[in-house]
């Protein structure tokens, strides 16, 4: 039985400590073999010497007390090399009938593998909190059934508090404004019920009054019954950059709007040209006209970009809804696609639904759809558009067949001046065009998002309520 034991067990007689029985754990553990049996132990493992063991076991000997060692440290031959190595272990006295000590028991087992896990995992958690403190990242844990919440002093720091101070779900949710309170909840409960990762930006009060941006993120964690237990993640204090975005925003409101009627101008007279360039008898001529006409409508594009933007931050881009027929807008919108010949553009669904919406701000979301999927999957020569009328909205659909989007990137796509790496293909435009298209959807209080296979293509959808006599 006891040389089948999982722990090791020696018996030590006398005051040399001649090792008496040793079971095979035991002989494992002091890397030898049974040729140390009937000998001293000093003598079976030379290397315990300048080391505590021998002593302590002395003692026991002469006081008849037993010791318990806790991830003691020594270090063992094997194989002529020195190692460092961890030992959970008891010494234990047997005593004659006049109470003298004649063996010590041992009983160890060896936690080194533990013991280097433990270190490997308090430097993984030493890096990861010198690696927060250098983001000024604070971190939270959240128990989602009971509102507490175990936080970083960054984390409190980046909420106003001191790290003393007790914050909870519930004070959380008290200094966000009012106005942002319902977007964050919602979008904690989304990402617990969908297991996804969760991402807010949100404006908070401070206790002394001070206005400040967070921006958090965070994971839900889930019990073996799949109940959500635990929402863990990081915040920023992101104050700063909003302040930045907002001189920028102005910076570029004001340009644009400067910029506006100089471009006009300069559209006007190339337009005017175009009517002459084939009285000019020069193809060179002829050939820059074309040129430039291709190029002030990107500027116009991009102007036109920047001040949709600056009229949404200003809260001004203004909707003016009449009701039109489905086929109206998918008509205008492609219209450029398919007058130049390169892509074939197949509309089905219900072309008859009828749309309750500013029919102008659509054309612009569609456009920017079909031009996407132009610029961004030109080996797609095909592009679906459908038309769906559903229980409530009215869905429209732009499909490709291009390279599709990384999952990573989905959930930012719709960011105002975000850009996806398409591995090192260059593409013009400020990546202004998807935030835009979100915002004007969101004013129609619809929805917007895109569904992507990588190597399958995309498709990114909008959909409109339908009018409330349809309802």
């Amino acid at each position: 039985f006891i040389d089948k034991a999982p722990i090791g067990f020696a018996i030590l007689t006398g005051r040399e400590l001649v090792i008496e029985v040793a079971n095979d754990r035991m002989l494992k553990l002091w890397r030898k073999t049974e040729i140390v049996l009937g000998k001293p132990l000093a003598q079976a493992l030379p290397e315990l010497q300048g080391q505590p063991y021998l002593g302590i076991l002395d003692d026991v000997f002469t006081t008849g007390q037993n010791y318990i060692g806790d991830t003691a440290y020594a270090r063992l031959e094997s194989m002529g090399v020195l190692g460092d190595h961890y030992f959970d272990f008891t010494y234990e006295p047997l005593k004659n009938d006049e109470g003298e000590t004649e063996s010590i028991i041992v009983i160890a087992n060896e936690v080194t593998e533990r013991i280097k896990r433990n270190e490997h995992l308090e430097a993984l958690n030493y890096q990861l909190e010198i690696a927060l403190k250098a983001g000024e990242l604070g971190s939270y844990n959240r128990d989602i059934r009971t509102g507490k919440m175990d936080c970083s002093e960054t984390c409190k720091i980046n909420f106003g508090l001191t790290k003393n101070d007790r914050f909870d779900y519930e004070d959380l949710m008290r200094s966000i404004i009012p106005e942002h309170r319902e977007m964050v909840y919602q979008k904690v409960q989304d990402a617990i019920q969908n297991k996804t990762t969760y991402h807010a930006e949100y404006l908070i009060r401070w206790p002394d009054g001070s206005l400040h941006w967070i921006n958090a993120s965070g994971l839900p964690k889930y019990d073996p019954e799949g109940h959500a237990t635990h929402l863990i993640g990081v915040v920023a204090d992101i104050t700063k950059r909003k302040n930045y975005e907002s001189q920028k925003d102005d910076f570029l409101g004001i340009a644009s709007h400067e910029l506006k009627t100089p471009v006009t101008g300069l559209k006007g007279t190339i337009q005017l040209l175009e009517r002459f360039k084939d009285k000019t008898g020069s193809e060179i001529i002829s050939r820059l006209i074309d040129q430039s006409a291709v190029n002030i409508k990107k500027i116009v594009t991009l102007v036109d970009d920047l001040l949709n933007m600056h009229r949404i931050s200003e809260g001004q881009l203004h909707l003016e809804k009449t009701t039109f027929k489905a086929s109206k807008i998918l008509a205008s919108s492609c219209h450029n696609i398919i007058s130049q010949g390169n892509h074939q553009v197949n509309i089905t669904g219900d072309l008859d639904a009828t749309i309750f919406a500013d029919e102008q701000r659509l054309e612009q979301v569609l456009v920017n759809f079909v031009n996407n999927a132009v610029k961004y999957a030109p080996e797609s020569r095909e592009i679906n558009i459908t038309v769906e009328q559903l229980q409530d909205c009215i869905k429209i659909t732009v499909k490709d067949q291009g390279e599709g989007i990384d999952p990573a990137v989905q959930p930012f796509i719709f960011d105002r001046y975000y850009r996806a790496n398409h591995e090192g293909k260059s593409y013009s435009g400020l990546g202004l065009g998807l935030y835009i298209s979100a915002e004007i959807i969101k004013k129609h209080a619809g929805l917007i998002g895109v569904d992507s296979t990588v190597g399958l293509g995309s498709s990114f959808w909008f959909s409109i309520p339908r009018p409330p006599a349809e309802r």
